[in-house]
Parts: C-alpha cells; sequence; structure tokens
C-alpha cells in the first residue's frame, strides 16, 4: 500500500472526524446512548415508541446528507479494488459484530424472501 501524499487531505480529513467525534459525544450526552448505526437501525427495525422519531431522524440524515452534499459539490468517484471474497468476508464479520436484534431481523427477512412474506415475523 502506498500514501498518495500529493492528493493527501490531512486536515480537511481530522476536521471530518473531529466533528463526527463532537456529534458522537453531544448524542452520547443527550441521550445516555452509544451512536451505533446497528443498533439504532436494529431497535428501529422493531421500534419502540418513545425512541422512533429520533432512530428515523438519524436513518434521514444518512440517507439524505450525500444528496445535500451532492448539491454543493460533485461525489467522488467510487473505486472497489477488491475481489469478491474480501467484501463477502467483511460482510461476515460484520454480521458476526452485529447486536443480535439485528441478525435475527436479518435472518427473518431472507427467509420472508425465501419462503414468502406471509410468514414474517417482525
Amino acid at each position: 500500500m502506498t500514501i498518495d501524499w500529493e492528493n493527501l487531505t490531512l486536515w480537511s480529513s481530522l476536521a471530518g472526524d473531529v466533528l463526527i467525534g463532537f456529534a458522537t459525544a453531544i448524542f452520547l450526552f443527550i441521550n445516555s446512548r452509544i451512536a451505533s448505526i446497528s443498533g439504532i437501525l436494529g431497535w428501529l427495525l422493531r421500534p419502540v415508541k418513545s425512541d422512533i422519531y429520533w432512530r428515523a431522524a438519524f436513518v434521514a440524515g444518512l440517507i439524505f446528507s450525500p444528496i445535500h452534499f451532492r448539491a454543493a459539490a460533485p461525489l467522488p468517484a467510487v473505486q472497489i479494488d477488491a475481489d469478491a471474497a474480501p467484501l463477502i468476508m467483511a460482510g461476515l464479520c460484520w454480521l458476526e459484530s452485529a447486536p443480535a436484534k439485528v441478525q435475527a431481523v436479518l435472518v427473518d427477512m431472507v427467509f420472508a424472501v425465501s419462503r414468502g412474506f406471509h410468514r414474517v415475523r417482525w
């Protein structure tokens, strides 16, 4: 692996990391919860009435932030230089580290698709 020192954006990357850390700290301070995407999605798929609004707003921010960014500047090109095997392995590692509730919902979805949607327990 080589680092492209001419195109390295160290300070803007650091600023983005500080912004994400600050937002996560505020989230932890206000909600007394850690901002993990898998946990937020897991509870959003099996919602609790008091938590559904902030969870939906969090997911909406994840979805719409690239759209707002694209309005200001073109999105960078994405190029993945990996075979299928490492990508599958990364997905399996994520699934292994995901909370049990997210895993249960994903398994339910797979069975629902394979057997028809009439047996879904969501």
